[in-house]
Formats: structure tokens, C-alpha cells, sequence
């Protein structure tokens, strides 16, 4: 990091991505409109081919707006290829940093400049947030990523009390609903993998970045409230659910080390194998079917998990060691055992279910 890194002088670019969500996107949109601390804030708003209506209400309520560029897509692209698009097009102008926001999220004033004071402090590439619960802003959506050594990546802090997580700390990766990028970063690693249509896309490119030696951390005070389930519930189904299942064991085996994947491979076959006995003893059935899918997916898809492998070997030199590779990781059992009762016994549900 420059040492006369100014925050008050950084252009930022946001990235909102709308699709058939308008009442959302235009609070989002004013957030952002109010951000304090930092220089120049461009807010890029990208609908990806929402109903004509919807389309006309963007274009009313922000085209007279010069902090805000519009972009309509002609195809929905989902949300890595409709973020990449922009990603190359800010990189082509020479711009260094871009937060990403969803929609059904709304910025605190301090949200960039909390974010760039931890970029500069830690030299990092990454920074995440505090993402609390609109409906109940003393619980947590996320503060960033951490990982099984069963392969899964999952949102940490999710469901628990929101006055816990009040120092930054470094994670596994950022949650792509509210963080900043160095494009710098971004560029060399080849952006979000195409592979993906809508989840998991940020999981996998926080782990590709922390693998290759990037760092991101977490900062407290980049607070947003966000609405948790109102992108999922326009997409969820037992094929979406399963999709995501796939995407863990694709980011697995495209990723990791073979010293790690070796060293793993009993505890992800024990898992899994006692996750499907479990859906088959207690008839749930919906989720058996999710597993069994996101398992045939994954086989069927493993001569593309293999190139998409040989691809990232041959782009990224991978400089965590097995050690440290495996002391980042969360052994599985005791979480599981604890999901097993909360969401099973008690029959909660999960964030995808919610």
C-alpha cells in the first residue's frame, strides 16, 4: 500500500446488481449516494434483463443521476459473469478499488471509508463487513468466510448475536454482498469463475485469492443491513440447493493441494456418506435429493473440474503450505454435530431454507 494513500481522495466504484427488484435497489442505490470519508464514489447499477416495467423505473430514477451509471443487460448473465463484465470495463479505466453491494442491502454512511482504512492499515486486497439482519439488526448475516476441512465454505457468524465480532480480524475470504476489491487482485486471479450462475461464486475466488497469498480482512465498523433471503427466495429449489452443493465439491477439487485433498478425502467421505444414511433414516427427502444431485452433478462435471484445475495451476502459483492450508480450516465434526441438532433436532432452518 502507497504510504500517501489519501481515503478522502480514492475513487470507488460500486457494483449493484438488480434483477426485477427495484423497490430494494433504490434504497441501496440512496446508501450509497450518502457514503462519508472518501473521494469520488461512482455507483454502477447493472439490471440483468428485468421485466420492461422494472427497467423503466432504473431508468427514471437514476439516469439524471451523474453518480450513478446504468447498465442494462440484454440476458439475465447471473451474478459472476453481469460482476465481470464491469470488473474488466473498471480495469480497462485504470480504476484500483470496487466494493460490490447487493441490492436488499442498505450502507451505513461510513461503509467505503470503514473499508479502505482497513485496506490501508493491513496492505490487504479484500475487506468484508459486518452484515447484520435488516429485520433484526442484533443478529448477524456474515463477517466474511471460513472453511471445513470437508470442503464447505461457510458464512461466518451467521444467526448469532450481532455484539460479538467487534475487532478485525483476517478470513478465509470476503461475502460478495458487501466488500471491496483490488481490481489489481481481481485481474491476475481471473475474476469470479464462469462456471457459477448465482452462489457460492464469492467463496470460491476468496479461497483462490488467500491460496495464491492475497489477504482479506474483516472490518466491524462497514456495517450494512441486509435483507438475508430476498435474492435466494427468487431463485431457491431443490436444483438451485443442489447447484450449490455442487459448487462446494467443484471448489474442492479445483483448488486445493492433492497433500490436502488426500489427507481430507476419509473425513469427506465419512461425512457424506453419513449425511445421506441420516436423510434416508429420518425421510428427508427433499434433502436427499439435494445431496444425491449436487453429488451426480459433481461426478458427472469432473472432467470440467479437472480443466477448470489445470487452468488455475497454470495461471496461480498456490503459496499457502499444507500446513497452514490446514490450520485455516475448521474440522468438521463438532460443527456438523451442532447443525445436526439445531436445524434436524430442532428443526430450524438454515440460511438457503429461510
Amino acid at each position: 500500500m502507497q504510504a500517501d494513500f489519501n481515503i478522502r481522495s480514492v475513487g470507488v466504484s460500486v457494483i449493484v446488481l438488480n434483477w426485477n427488484g427495484f423497490d430494494d435497489t433504490r434504497k441501496c442505490v440512496q446508501s450509497l449516494l450518502h457514503q462519508t470519508g472518501v473521494g469520488d464514489v461512482e455507483i454502477i447499477l447493472v439490471d440483468n434483463a428485468s421485466e420492461p416495467k422494472e427497467q423503466s423505473l432504473i431508468h427514471e430514477a437514476f439516469d439524471a443521476e451523474p453518480k450513478v451509471r446504468v447498465v442494462m443487460n440484454a440476458e439475465n448473465l447471473g451474478f459472476g459473469k453481469a460482476h465481470n463484465q464491469v470488473f474488466r470495463q473498471l480495469r480497462s479505466e485504470g480504476k484500483q478499488w470496487v466494493a460490490c453491494l447487493n441490492n436488499d442491502a442498505v450502507a451505513e454512511p461510513q461503509w467505503l471509508s470503514a473499508m479502505l482504512r482497513r485496506a490501508e492499515r493491513e496492505g490487504c486486497s479484500m475487506v468484508t463487513s459486518k452484515m447484520l439482519y435488516a429485520a433484526d439488526d442484533s443478529k448477524l448475516d456474515n463477517v466474511g468466510h471460513f472453511m471445513l476441512n470437508t470442503g464447505e465454505i461457510i458464512p461466518k457468524g451467521f444467526g448469532e448475536d450481532a455484539g460479538q465480532y467487534n475487532e478485525p480480524e483476517s478470513t478465509l475470504g470476503p461475502c460478495a454482498g458487501a466488500c471491496l476489491y483490488d481490481l489489481q487482485c481481481l485481474e491476475k486471479l481471473g475474476y469470479f469463475d464462469d462456471h457459477f450462475f448465482v452462489g457460492y461464486e464469492d467463496a470460491e475466488l476468496g479461497l483462490r485469492a488467500w491460496l495464491a497469498g492475497y489477504e482479506c480482512f474483516y472490518e466491524p465498523q462497514a456495517i450494512v443491513r441486509h435483507k438475508v433471503s430476498a435474492s435466494l427466495n427468487k431463485v431457491r429449489s431443490v436444483d438451485y440447493l443442489a447447484s450449490i452443493q455442487a459448487h462446494i465439491f467443484y471448489t474442492w477439487f479445483k483448488l486445493m493441494p492433492p497433500s490436502v485433498l488426500w489427507s481430507n478425502m476419509p473425513w469427506l467421505v465419512l461425512k457424506y456418506s453419513a449425511v445421506l444414511v441420516i436423510d434416508i433414516v429420518m425421510l428427508r427427502l427433499r434433502f436427499l435429493k439435494v445431496m444425491w444431485k449436487g453429488i451426480s452433478t459433481a461426478v458427472k462435471n469432473r472432467g470440467l473440474i479437472q480443466e477448470a484445475r489445470s487452468d488455475f495451476y497454470n495461471r496461480v502459483s498456490v503459496v499457502r503450505p499444507h500446513r497452514e492450508i490446514s490450520s485455516r480450516m475448521v474440522f468438521f465434526l463438532w460443527f456438523d454435530i451442532q447443525r445436526f441438532w439445531k436445524f434436524i433436532v430442532l428443526r430450524k432452518k438454515s440460511n438457503l431454507e429461510a
